[in-house]
């Protein structure tokens, strides 16, 4: 993957009562636009995830690298296909999070979007901040050390 098709940061957003939210901008600019111009996120919710968004060639890798499970097993197929849903991203920059992903995941109000290189995260802000008061200080020493490490080589 380049690096302009990461998708870096962390955004603190809101959702409104029609549960629109806006995807930050600097995430909405690596999102490919697809031949009628239209943006668009694939979103998926797994179990003990937040919601994952995906682009479309993203998820056609995805599912390329998962075929001969999803091919060979109904369950898993359905249980892959059935969890995503396709969402545009109107001329504001918002998108539906569809009800059934907010109750799986715990979403209410205020969310978080983290950039997580291949994929958004959409995070409920309570579990963000849980998430976060659980990482402990030599995790993050740990990482450090080790970005620190590879920039040394490029």
């Amino acid at each position: 993957m380049e690096i302009a098709q990461m998708f870096v940061g962390l955004y603190k957003h809101k959702l409104n009562s029609r549960g629109q939210v806006a995807v930050p901008a600097r995430l909405r600019s690596n999102i490919p636009a697809d031949a009628d111009g239209q943006l668009s996120l694939y979103l998926m919710k797994l179990e003990d995830t937040p919601i994952y968004g995906l682009t479309r060639p993203v998820l056609a890798e995805l599912a390329h690298r998962m075929s001969g499970q999803l091919n060979s097993d109904r369950r898993s197929r359905h249980d892959f296909y059935g969890r995503i849903e396709a969402v545009d991203i109107d001329p504001q920059g918002r998108v539906v999070l569809p009800q059934w992903m907010r109750e799986a995941a715990g979403v209410a109000k205020d969310i978080v979007f983290v950039g997580a290189g291949s994929r958004i995260e959409i995070w409920p802000a309570d579990c963000w901040n849980e998430y976060e008061a659980g990482s402990d200080g030599e995790t993050k020493e740990d990482l450090n050390k080790l970005i620190s490490g590879t920039l040394d080589t490029i």
